[in-house]
């Protein structure tokens, strides 16, 4: 077992044992940076629920696009580590703004995320097209299809 093994299992184990928003975000982080996969979540017994919270927020990790936003809304865990995460940033933000008219710009987006957050949509935005339901499992399909293929493959060469 090599150390990225190690830390890979650590986190799936805080995760499965604790649930606490910092696991959730550390666990997004190792998604969002492909250091852990969600196949390796769901055999090391994390619930569904916190799987798909660490999913939304690993694949809105660095988006503000609304239709990331309003998925993310849709999932308890993953809405309150977003709305605290875009609060602690508007207030760092206004902090510390002395490039104002830059701020501006990230401060308007913020704002508009945290909007979708707490609100939901704008009747005036086009409509959400993508769904989050089911995505584990798709995930977690494709990734044993191909795990077994890739054995399959394994054991032909070696014969």
């Amino acid at each position: 077992m090599t150390s990225h093994d190690i830390g890979s299992c650590s986190v799936a184990e805080k995760l499965k044992v604790n649930g606490a928003d910092e696991d959730i975000v550390e666990a997004a982080l190792s998604l969002h940076r492909n250091e852990i996969s969600l196949l390796l979540l769901k055999r090391a017994g994390v619930s569904g629920e916190l799987i798909d919270a660490c999913f939304l927020l690993s694949q809105c990790a660095d988006s503000l696009i609304p239709e990331r936003i309003e998925e993310l809304r849709r999932n308890p865990l993953a809405k309150s580590i977003k709305i605290g995460e875009l609060r602690a940033l508007l207030r760092d933000g206004d902090a510390c703004s002395a490039t104002q008219g830059r701020w501006d710009v990230c401060r308007k987006s913020l704002v508009h995320a945290l909007d979708i957050l707490e609100n939901g949509a704008r009747a005036d935005e086009p409509p959400n097209k993508s769904k989050v339901a089911g995505i584990l499992e798709r995930f977690a399909e494709f990734y044993e299809e191909t795990e077994e293929m890739h054995h399959v493959a394994l054991s032909g060469r070696s014969s």
